[in-house]
């Protein structure tokens, strides 16, 4: 019975690495995107936009339409985030016309950076960062 025990322990003690590890690979994923999207939206948007998303980015002020409260689209889009249309806005198929467009075609840069789809996914990042931050 004792050798029993033991045998049992040291087996769960052996599984417990690998058993985190599964755990743990879809929080390592979530936190890599999550700090993808924040890099480029902090690195490509929050002049126009503030680091807090709100619209206030130092840049703001001199545009002649001021730059939108990124934190407050699903609760102008009857609770939903409006994942298509940010992902359109950013890659350059959706333009705002009733105020023209000067947000920068940022789907543009990313494709003369890099092949279709990782410009894609670095968009989706952006994208889902931004869901993140809805109050």
């Amino acid at each position: 019975m004792e050798q029993s025990l033991i045998h049992r322990c040291l087996t769960i003690m052996a599984a417990l690495p690998i058993a985190l590890a599964i755990s743990s690979t879809a929080s390592v994923a979530d936190e890599v995107e999550k700090f993808e999207g924040e890099y480029e939206f902090t690195t490509y948007c929050a002049t126009c936009h503030g680091l807090d998303g709100k619209g206030g980015g130092p840049v703001a002020e001199v545009l002649k339409t001021p730059p939108s409260n990124l934190t407050s689209l699903a609760k102008e889009n009857n609770g939903v985030f409006p994942y298509e249309r940010v992902f359109a806005m950013i890659e350059g198929r959706e333009v705002a016309v009733v105020h023209g467009r000067e947000m920068p075609l940022w789907g543009e840069r990313y494709s003369s950076e890099v092949k279709k789809p990782i410009v894609r996914a670095r968009i989706l990042e952006l994208v889902t960062y931004i869901k993140d931050i809805q109050q």
